[in-house]
């Protein structure tokens, strides 16, 4: 199977990751970066990085918090209005795949926020 996402049942045996974060960002402590990169050096490679770093918060014992404005996919043509992705309540979004320029003309809009 050809998908960057694809994980046979060698790899991982579960039937359901662990929660984790999308690796389109992360707030955290430099403390808990630094015990993150320690107890890596223990948890086996696995290529989704994002499901990787949840491995390594699991075998510290760390809980997840969702915190609103994170957006794993924005639809371009749903949300014609570009001045909502400069406002506040919007923090970190990725996979521009139709346009990437489109992240040159949200940075060029200019909004009354």
């Amino acid at each position: 199977i050809k998908s960057k996402y694809y994980v046979s049942h060698v790899e991982y045996p579960r039937k359901r990751f662990p929660g984790y974060c999308s690796g389109t960002g992360y707030v955290t402590s430099i403390n808990v970066v630094k015990q993150v990169i320690e107890v890596s050096r223990n948890i086996p490679f696995f290529h989704l990085e994002d499901v990787y770093i949840a491995f390594c918060l699991d075998h510290l014992n760390f809980t997840l918090q969702n915190i609103e404005g994170f957006n794993t996919v924005y639809d371009e043509d749903e949300h014609a209005d570009l001045c909502e992705l400069k406002s506040n309540s919007v923090l970190v979004v990725h996979n521009f795949k139709k346009r990437p320029s489109f992240i040159k003309e949200i940075w060029n809009k200019h909004c009354d926020i």
